[in-house]
């Protein structure tokens, strides 16, 4: 389920930069559940799989493109139209968002209301990149929970770098 995106508050060039920070993060986030799928399509049919398996798979897809790891998916399971569709179109909008989006809004960001305008693009990207990726990880899951990779696994390795983090801000 789609988590909440902050409001705008304004129109100031800081937060268009700061919605923008946003909707790559969200979409890297995206792109690393596609690699996560990709790796354990990969692993699925195999009846013993090593650590060694599971690296070189990381290997490998990590430095797929997001296309290219929408392809392997696309090879390897039937994806769900509506799914399919929106992956499309997540594909597009993290294209943008890398390559053309200040070029191709660079007269918005010269107004208030322009940037008002970049600002709810991105809010929207960003939910759409939500979306999307919490349909891939219902997908994945059943699949990493087959392979031994259970939800309570997952969760402890994300408590463990949050008591890493949090000894760091210690430090500080």
């Amino acid at each position: 389920m789609p988590k909440s995106v902050p409001e705008r508050e304004g129109s100031n060039p800081e937060e268009v930069f700061a919605f923008f920070g946003l909707a790559a993060y969200h979409g890297q986030v995206l792109e690393q559940e596609l690699i996560i799928l990709a790796v354990m399509l990969h692993l699925s049919g195999r009846t013993r799989v090593t650590q060694a398996d599971v690296d070189a798979s990381f290997d490998t897809f990590e430095t797929r493109t997001f296309g290219q790891l929408l392809r392997e998916a696309r090879s390897l399971i039937a994806v769900p139209a509506d799914l399919d569709a929106k992956l499309a179109e997540a594909l597009r909008r993290r294209n943008d968002l890398a390559h053309r989006f200040f070029a191709r809004r660079s007269e918005d960001s010269m107004s208030d209301a322009g940037r008002i305008d970049m600002i709810d693009e991105l809010r929207n990207t960003i939910l759409l990149f939500e979306e999307v990726d919490a349909a891939v990880t219902a997908i994945r899951e059943p699949l990493s929970e087959r392979l031994g990779i259970s939800r309570e696994m997952a969760q402890k390795e994300l408590e463990s770098m949050l008591a890493r983090a949090a000894a760091r801000d210690e430090g500080v």
